[in-house]
């Protein structure tokens, strides 16, 4: 801390964020006063080369079914990610409806006891384990959901999220100040404080096929903001003006 506290206070000409969370964190929880420039990180998933029959090998690997809706939580697998949220937000939702499928997508250290709680819940045939996937491996698995889902509130800007957009795949995420400024909520997402919330939400996305259109265009038209050509030169900027008042402050000097 003493250390973040000495380089970003004094050392830097400016000071960048991905979002007001971190921000609002450097400030209160660092005591660094020094007014940061929040920039959206950019991200860029080739969204082209898709085809249907690498979506159909995927159903059929882990047996998902056409008429089946698909919730993904995608990241490591890790206690902080608060994943058991939503296994045991599964077999509420099994109750209501069992075509409600929640696919985890990734690997890390709680992986052998999310597993452990998923059979506990008797959930294995509603909870799908993918293993770790890699980075541009991933657009099918976004293709063949319906929503992406997370509890995490350990996150400092949510790139799942971005990427989700990208792909035209809405949110269903907790209300967490990394999320609040790329979710809108009830434009391209929703927003959940309680596991009553977010089966609420699932559920009304699930019987409304035209709501989750629409939101669906909503997520795609949001994930044009976060190009990372747009991300680059707005850092690009920053850096030009740094070098500016450098050279001002240089020549006055002389």
């Amino acid at each position: 801390m003493l250390l973040t506290k000495k380089f970003c206070g004094k050392k830097v000409a400016a000071l960048i964020t991905p979002s007001n969370k971190i921000a609002d964190y450097l400030k209160n929880t660092y005591k660094i006063y020094q007014e940061p420039h929040i920039i959206k990180t950019g991200t860029h998933i080739n969204v082209k080369n898709i085809h249907d029959e690498k979506i159909k090998s995927i159903k059929n690997k882990f047996g998902i079914h056409n008429d089946e809706f698909i919730l993904m939580f995608c990241g490591r697998l890790a206690k902080e990610k608060n994943i058991e949220f939503l296994i045991e937000s599964e077999r509420i939702l099994n109750n209501i409806d069992n075509k409600i499928k929640l696919l985890i997508v990734g690997d890390g250290s709680e992986m052998n006891n999310l597993k452990k709680l998923t059979k506990q819940l008797k959930m294995e045939n509603n909870v799908i384990f993918t293993g770790k996937v890699e980075r541009d491996e991933l657009i099918p698995y976004y293709k063949i959901s319906a929503i992406n889902v997370t509890a995490s509130n350990s996150e400092t800007q949510g790139l799942t999220i971005m990427e989700s957009f990208q792909n035209d795949t809405p949110v269903c995420c907790i209300n967490d100040s990394a999320y609040n400024y790329i979710v809108k909520n009830n434009y391209n997402g929703k927003f959940f404080n309680s596991k009553k919330e977010y089966v609420e939400n699932v559920i009304q996305l699930k019987n409304n096929s035209d709501l989750l259109e629409k939101f669906k265009f909503n997520a795609l038209k949001s994930g044009n903001e976060y190009d990372n050509i747009k991300y680059a030169k707005e850092v690009l900027k920053i850096y030009n003006d740094c070098l500016q008042y450098k050279m001002k402050s240089e020549i006055k000097s002389l």
